[in-house]
């Protein structure tokens, strides 16, 4: 329900593209098995099983990243005091048209805002309306027709209509 509220509030916010081709994103990084449904039931063939070990492309990737990173925490240049580190510097390039963060902050808040009343109104419920089958013996009973002490006096009953529940 939430997410219906919000569906058509991100049609407007702006769409990001993917920045990673869709060969890397479907690479399979920690494996080097496919996964083959069919060879669960079957025997296992010495020819099929692969041994797995720290020389697999996963610990080779792994390695790699892990020793290019620590080379360039060690020998990256340093900022100087009173300046702003380069990557904090592209970030605040990047998100420097405030007017477009206001307007995406001014619209969160009216979708949440939007949000809240939707979870009241759905909790509110209409007074309990009793209706009767068969209205009109209310207003056809003969007060002489009936026996003594048999039926509350109902005379000064008056039924409500539909409309008198809305006014």
């Amino acid at each position: 329900m939430f997410s219906r509220t919000l569906r058509p509030a991100a049609r407007g916010l702006p769409q990001v593209s993917p920045a990673v081709s869709r060969a890397v994103v479907q690479r399979r990084w920690a494996s080097n098995e496919h996964d083959s449904h069919d060879s669960h039931d079957a025997p296992t063939d010495d020819s099929t099983v692969t041994e797995e070990s720290f020389f697999t492309p996963a610990w080779r990737n792994t390695a790699i990243l892990t020793v290019v990173g620590y080379a360039a925490y060690l020998y990256w240049p340093r900022t100087k005091e009173g300046e702003t580190h380069w990557l904090t510097q592209a970030i605040a390039n990047s998100n420097s048209n405030e007017e477009q963060f206001e307007n995406l902050q001014r619209r969160m808040a009216w979708v949440q805002h939007q949000a809240a009343n939707k979870r009241e109104d759905d909790a509110a419920q209409r007074p309990p309306m009793h209706r009767f089958r068969y209205k009109h013996t209310f207003e056809q009973s003969c007060p002489n027709a009936i026996p003594v002490g048999t039926q509350a006096d109902v005379s000064n009953v008056k039924i409500k209509t539909r409309e008198d529940y809305f006014k």
